[in-house]
């Protein structure tokens, strides 16, 4: 849903995770913008790595290599 927060795309779904692929050079000014709202909302930031592995991530990591992909786990 463009345009949408986080929490108003899954409100049926409390504990439901989303897996999100987020490339900083496609579109930054949307993608840093979606990425700040992920985090304000509360939700938990966990990155999926080359070997399937969930691993701790956080916004300033994630911003600071802007030419990686990203897959994201986010979850509440």
């Amino acid at each position: 849903m463009p345009g949408s927060s986080p929490t108003a795309v899954i409100p049926c779904f409390p504990h439901a995770a989303i897996v999100l692929e987020l490339h900083l050079q496609r579109d930054s000014p949307q993608a840093v913008s979606l990425l700040h709202q992920i985090e304000r909302a509360g939700y938990v930031l966990r990155a999926i790595n080359y070997e399937g592995e969930v691993v701790p991530a956080d916004g300033a990591t994630i911003l600071g290599q802007p030419q990686e992909h990203w897959t994201l786990w986010v979850w509440k």
